[in-house]
């Protein structure tokens, strides 16, 4: 039996997938930190794959396996570039687009108005745009607006596009969706320096980073609170979408 494969990158948005688990079993390794459980009925795995685009190349490398997955959905918390995305908005990506802006990969169109369906039925709010991954993080409002203006993607995630060409290259279906912690006006505390002497950016040491600029951090934290609550509302209702769709089937109930 195939299971659904939900990747995110950071430990908070592992922590509001694995919340959701019935039957929670964890499978965390040196490498990777997993969870397998049931939502709604239907077999789900949650993926932690780091922040950072070499990372979750990495991790989807090592994790996307066709024998087990009948599809990913790529999960948790994006930047706004456009000034009609607001924090709490969620995203689902109609196109990625790698950091060069040269490769852009459509996703299933009318998977992703399914999706929206799904948001507008839990009164939320989403739009499907096209989404650029990119190596850093895009920190200042003046920063976010030249991306808009360079290539025309509306939201900014550093994940997205490689765990989208590892599915596709397993033959593995793929659907992106993520939720704004930071818009178009929104400055980002200084992830980059550290970013660049570690490589990635995971739950062992993002806290130190976020010691330095206490507003901005408090600030962030808050968006992230507010994302949890509309992912956690939010994926039973595209779990029921997405599962049938891609003809992932419940476990079957034990008898006695």
């Amino acid at each position: 039996m195939k299971r659904l494969l939900i990747a995110v990158a950071i430990n908070e948005e592992f922590k509001t997938v694995a919340k959701l688990l019935k039957a929670r079993e964890d499978h965390s390794d040196k490498n990777y930190k997993r969870a397998r459980g049931t939502i709604n009925g239907y077999p789900v795995e949650v993926l932690m794959t780091s922040m950072g685009m070499e990372a979750s190349k990495r991790a989807a490398a090592d994790n996307i396996i066709p024998g087990e997955h009948g599809g990913v959905l790529v999960l948790g918390y994006c930047g706004g570039l456009s000034l009609t995305l607001k924090v709490g908005d969620t995203v689902v990506a109609s196109h990625v687009i790698d950091d060069q802006n040269k490769n852009k990969v459509a996703l299933d169109s009318v998977l992703c108005e399914l999706l929206g369906k799904a948001h507008c039925k839990e009164g939320l709010k989403y739009k499907c745009v096209p989404m650029i991954t990119q190596r850093r993080v895009i920190e200042t409002p003046e920063e976010k607006a030249t991306l808009l203006g360079l290539t025309k993607a509306e939201a900014v995630d550093m994940e997205s596009v490689e765990i989208v060409e590892a599915a596709l290259k397993n033959k593995v279906k793929v659907a992106v969706v993520k939720v704004v912690v930071d818009d178009s006006e929104t400055e980002m505390p200084n992830l980059n320096d550290y970013f660049d002497r570690k490589g990635k950016i995971d739950h062992r040491n993002i806290a130190p980073v976020f010691v330095a600029q206490p507003g901005l951090t408090f600030q962030l934290s808050q968006f992230m609170k507010k994302a949890n609550g509309i992912l956690s509302q939010s994926i039973p209702p595209m779990i029921d979408v997405l599962c049938p769709y891609w003809e992932i089937s419940k476990v079957p109930l034990k008898t006695k």
